[in-house]
This record gives structure tokens, sequence and C-alpha cells, in this order.
């Protein structure tokens, strides 16, 4: 694992860069870097640290640029910013965000309730307003120094995932051992589990996901190589693909899977690890076929005097779109109610011709058209069994970013 680490020094901070570079000098876990900017001090040229003096009067764009070139050669798993109250601190995690690299903070007590309160409206308040806030928002997780500077972060609410990775008998100011943040990193990459996943990851899960919930022999519906792909996978690529399943309610169409393609569940996946919890939880209860999920008299009206009796396949199609309309709309979606559709459309027999004049009365044709290209996507739904021809725009992207979407 790779961690770049970032300090802004200042004469308050400048007891913290030699722990930093005590820390780095002595951990063999992780491939680390350590990152600083001079501000207000004589610059200490050093083989073990990169400095990003601005080379020029315009600092910004200098700094930008000499970080961002050294955060590619790097290419870090995280950049690890410490301390608070630096608008050169934020910027770098802007850049790196921009970029799509995970950042976390360790304030460093430097967000404590005393250090806040020193000179509150001239200098801790503006800062706040300005950027101190949208900083500690935007973090993957917070590493807070105490339990006082802890509880001071909860109560603002700016980020609910905070942890004290230090140990307790680690003298203050110092440190923990690496393995410790090791432990906490990977807490994160565990609960963002689908940030992690490669073109290898994603495109495992959508074949398992079809050889589950296709009724006939999973090697019939699979390309040898996609089988071959599957026998090879590494326990920790099954433990990602658990992991994000269990959030997605599919853990068992996972396992079903399995035990079709006769492949034996590693024992890495038997236990979840320890994650942060979601903002908003998916939805896990099935996807119903018969009661609507948002009763609106006009729709209700349509679906109880202009489908017929015997038309039951047909109502249950239009009960289970307009749910799953709901269900995007209020971000609970998962992939347990797309699996739920994928079956009945593959199963239902419809008249297509009578259908798509329900879903245009309904306003619901383009809505399915989207439905039908994330079902070839995920589920490689044949073009046969297709309601309707299938729409990618916009609306389809949204879908797609609602329904993985985890934090």
């Amino acid at each position: 694992m790779k961690i770049m680490h970032y300090l802004t020094v200042t004469p308050a901070t400048a007891s913290l860069l030699e722990d930093l570079r005590q820390q780095l000098s002595s951990c063999s876990d992780m491939e680390q870097q350590l990152v600083v900017y001079y501000k207000g001090m004589p610059v200490h040229r050093s083989d073990d640290i990169v400095v990003l003096n601005p080379e020029s009067g315009r600092i910004a764009i200098s700094v930008e640029r000499r970080f961002v070139t050294h955060l590619y050669r790097q290419m870090p798993d995280f950049v690890h910013i410490h301390g608070a109250w630096s608008q050169v601190a934020y910027k770098v995690s802007c850049w790196s965000r921009r970029r799509g690299f995970r950042v976390v903070l360790s304030p460093h007590g430097q967000l404590d309730k005393k250090i806040i309160d020193q000179e509150f409206w001239k200098k801790r308040f503006p800062r706040i307003l300005l950027y101190q806030r949208k900083m500690v928002h935007a973090m993957s997780a917070i590493d807070a120094h105490d339990t006082s500077e802890k509880e001071q972060l909860s109560r603002f609410g700016w980020n609910k995932r905070i942890d004290i990775v230090r140990n307790d008998d680690v003298l203050s100011g110092s440190l923990p051992v690496s393995k410790a943040y090791l432990s906490w990193y990977q807490k994160i990459l565990d609960t963002d589990v689908f940030g992690t996943f490669g073109q290898l990851e994603k495109s495992c899960l959508c074949a398992l996901l079809r050889v589950a919930n296709t009724p006939v022999d999973g090697h019939q519906v699979l390309t040898p190589q996609s089988i071959l792909t599957l026998r090879e996978l590494t326990p920790p690529t099954w433990r990602q693909l658990f992991i994000y399943a269990h959030d997605q309610h599919v853990d068992n169409d996972l396992r079903q899977a399995m035990t079709r393609m006769q492949l034996s569940v590693p024992s890495a996946v038997t236990e979840l690890p320890s994650r942060y919890p979601w903002k908003r939880d998916k939805n896990g209860d099935p996807l119903s076929d018969s009661e609507l999920l948002e009763h609106r008299r006009r729709l209700s009206a349509i679906l109880e005097n202009k489908i017929k009796t015997s038309e039951v396949d047909m109502r249950r199609m239009c009960i289970m779109l307009l749910n799953l309309r709901r269900l995007i709309k209020d971000n609970t979606i998962s992939l347990r109610h797309l699996c739920d559709f994928y079956r009945l459309v593959r199963d239902c027999d419809i008249d297509e011709d009578r259908l798509a004049d329900f879903l245009d009365e309904m306003h619901i044709r383009r809505f399915t058209g989207r439905m039908m290209q994330i079902l070839h996507e995920v589920l490689y739904l044949e073009e046969g069994y297709m309601l309707v021809e299938p729409l990618n725009d916009s609306g389809t992207e949204s879908i797609r970013k609602n329904l993985i979407a985890q934090i």
C-alpha cells in the first residue's frame, strides 16, 4: 500500500515534521512518502522529503503543478494530510480528490475545542467558513488525536467517519505504529469497496449474477474465457466481491452461482470486516410486483381499470417498473431489485405493443428503455428479451451512479 503524507510546515507544526520523519524511517509495512510545504520558515532541503516551495511569484500555480506531478509519479492509495487551518492543505485535498485519490486527515489536536476557541472570531471562524469545514466534510476518514477532539468533531457533524487510530500507550504528539494505520486504511478501502474495483472485478460480479438469475446451466450462459477467469480469482478478489455483494443484498446470489459453477467459497469471505456505516442503506427487501411503493391516483386507476384481470404479467411488470423508479428517486435501489426485475423480464409473456401503450400512458417508456440498457450491461440481457429499445442517455448514467453509489 502506498501512502503520501502531506504537511504544511509552520513554527507550530515543526515538531510534528520530525515525528513524521521518524515514523516513515522506521516503517517497513507500507511504501510512504512525505511531502511538505514550508510557510514562514527557512527551507531545509532533505533527501527523505519532497518540498513544494513555489518557484515563482505565482504561488498557487507553481505549488499545484509540482504537487500534481509528484502525485502522478507516486500514484498513492491515500493522500494523508496532517494538521489543520492551512489553506494550502485544503488545496492539496482538492487537487487530490479531483483526480480520484482518497484523502484522509489527521488534525493532531488542532481541531480540539481549546484550539478552536483561541481567537475564534478573528482567525478560526473565517477559516471555517472559507475552507476548513469543506475540507473535513470531504475526507474519506479522520484520525482524531484523542477523545476530546473526536467529541468536538462529532458535535460539529462535518464528517461521521472519525476514529482514534493511535494506541493509548503512545505518548501525546507522536504517531502510532504503522500496523494501526494500515488497518485503518484497509477499513476505508473496505467501506468504499466498489471504488477499488477494476474491470476484472466488475465483469466477474456481472457474470456471477448472470449465472445465479438465469434458469439454465451456468456454463451455457458464460463464455469459456469468463469461466476460466472465475476459476482463477484470488481470495482477496473474492473478498472484495462478497463485501460489495453484501452491501447490495446479492451475497446469496453469489453463493448460488458458485455452487452452480462448482466453485469453492474462500475462507477469507466468511466474515465481514469492520467498516464505516453508509450515509443511506440500500433497500434489501424484494422488489414488489403486487403493491405500489408510491400511491398516485392516476397510476392506480390505470392499473385497476385498464389492465385486464387475465393480464397478470402485464400488471406485475408495470408495478415493478413504477417501484424501480421510486427506489431510484429515494436512492435506495440495490442489485437485489435489478435481479428481481431481470427474472421477471426473462420469464414473463407480454404483448409488447399493448405494454408500450401502457408505458406511454404512465410516462415511463424512456425510463423502461434506460432499465433495458442497465440490464444489458449488468446481467447481459439479450435483445430478444427486451421490452423496448434500450436507451443510453444522461438519465441512464444517473441510474448507473444511483445503483452502485454507497457513500
